[in-house]
């Protein structure tokens, strides 16, 4: 399509940013007294232990380590490690987190807040997109965690999730989601990554995106698993 193709960076990244639901349900949930659970008729579920999804898609295999009380860690595919093999660590300076991006991809956006690098492509280009939010300490993290997971439970069950898993990346916890193929192939489809962390004195929202549009999703698949088990966070 050409008019996707001419879409501009700045518009890719609005569109992947402004896309997910998540950070704002949690934010609901937190700081409007489980507001989004309301519709439930009564206190919001937490999950004490881990929930399954449907087999993933494009995630681990049937070899994959087991969920345990914490979550399940990385186990890539063959392929999944051919994809980044002899890429080049990419360190987002400030933040103290860094990937292994395929060899190619290029810096879009890097800031406090925002990273942002693409594989060559316009808008059927692989992408990692990701955003960091500084929260007050007062926010109950591990109860804003469950509530986050339930709700991503509850949009898998409405079809807008094929996965969702609880997922370790270097040692931090948090909870991984893809999203189904879009009806309009020109549209993103994510693969997503959220957790909390203490850091530098803040606690901090990690929102970690790895995406591409539903046409070049399958195309990029594997490196976008592939760079999402590859994250290392600065204790």
């Amino acid at each position: 399509m050409e008019s996707s193709a001419k879409k501009s960076t700045g518009c890719i990244i609005a569109a992947v940013v402004g896309g997910f639901f998540v950070v704002a349900a949690v934010l609901l949930v937190v700081l409007f007294g489980f507001g989004y659970y309301a519709y439930r008729g009564g206190p919001p579920a937490v999950n004490n232990t881990p929930m399954s999804g449907s087999a993933p898609t494009g995630g681990s295999s049937g070899s994959s380590s087991a969920p345990s009380a914490s979550g399940e860690s990385p186990s890539p595919t063959p392929g999944q490690q051919a994809a980044i093999a002899g890429g080049t660590e990419t360190s987002w300076e400030g933040q103290g987190i860094t990937w292994t991006l395929p060899k190619g991809w290029s810096k879009q956006s890097v800031s406090p807040e925002m990273f942002s690098y693409k594989s060559p492509g316009t808008w059927d280009a692989g992408w990692i997109t990701v955003s960091i939010s500084v929260l007050p300490d007062s926010i109950p993290t591990d109860v804003s965690l469950n509530a986050m997971h339930q709700a991503a439970l509850d949009q898998q069950k409405l079809g807008k999730y094929t996965e969702v898993r609880w997922l370790v990346l270097d040692g931090v916890r948090g909870v991984q989601f893809l999203e189904k193929s879009p009806d309009d192939s020109s549209d993103v489809q994510r693969l997503q990554w959220q957790a909390y962390r203490s850091y530098n004195g803040q606690k901090q929202l990690i929102n970690l995106m790895v995406h591409s549009s539903g046409k070049g999703f399958p195309t990029h698949v594997d490196a976008l698993y592939g760079i999402l088990y590859s994250t290392k966070l600065t204790k």
